[in-house]
């Protein structure tokens, strides 16, 4: 049955009647859709292009491409233990809203030297944490640096290999980014100084996290027409 939405007159004086044919109502799942992120300068960096379209940081191409808010608090040069000391006030209070907690570090542990199982434990400790808060942990490969020595470019590979190994959610951010001819450094085109992102390397970095069959998304229901 036509459902009466509107009964009045127009500026000529005749009665309008408006009808809507059908009436659907969606459930809303009382689902926390967003995501809270906490890294070092690569998630944090904007290039010196401020105005334009593609200077965003990956977190931005990650929202804008899920239509999903992301809490970024990535902090430039820290490593995974600093990470770990700050969780309690920068991640756990953003549970409320999130359901999802984005983990990327590894790179400034890898360029100071830090052990493999340090920072094995770091974000071990940090993706525990998560769950804790009642978020699902999504970790990230450590992208290549130009920092690193080559008992460096061995811990990378190795925390890599471990992470891609040890966690339901990976981004592998490392393969994504990498040049392939030669892995240990990142694509020319996706890095300024080996290191931080390019414009393409802050899009290309954003919609490889993006492009992950995890996110949960809304589904509307089909239409039913109402006889």
């Amino acid at each position: 049955m036509p459902v009466l939405l509107y009964r009045g007159e127009h500026a000529g004086g005749a009665p309008i009647t408006l009808q809507a044919g059908g009436l659907q109502i969606e459930e809303v799942a009382p689902d926390r859709r967003c995501i809270a992120l906490i890294g070092d300068s690569t998630q944090n960096f904007d290039s010196n292009q401020r105005d334009a379209q593609e200077a965003l940081t990956p977190a931005k191409w990650l929202a804008g491409r899920l239509d999903m808010p992301v809490f970024n608090r990535a902090i430039s040069g820290q490593a995974t233990a600093t990470m770990v000391s700050r969780w309690s006030s920068d991640m756990t209070p953003l549970a409320v809203n999130a359901s999802w907690a984005l983990i990327q570090g590894g790179i400034n542990d890898v360029h100071r030297g830090q052990p493999l199982a340090t920072i094995q434990a770091n974000l071990r400790l940090m993706a525990t944490r998560a769950e804790r808060d009642g978020m699902r942990p999504v970790v990230c490969t450590a992208t290549p640096t130009h920092f690193a020595n080559s008992a460096g470019r061995i811990v990378r590979d190795q925390l890599n290999t471990w992470i891609r190994t040890n966690f339901p959610r990976v981004i592998d951010l490392d393969a994504a980014l990498c040049d392939p001819a030669n892995p240990q450094l990142m694509a020319a085109a996706y890095t300024t100084d080996g290191t931080h992102y390019t414009d393409a390397g802050n899009r290309a970095a954003g919609l490889v996290m993006a492009d992950q069959p995890f996110w949960s998304r809304p589904t509307p229901s089909v239409y039913e027409p109402v006889a």
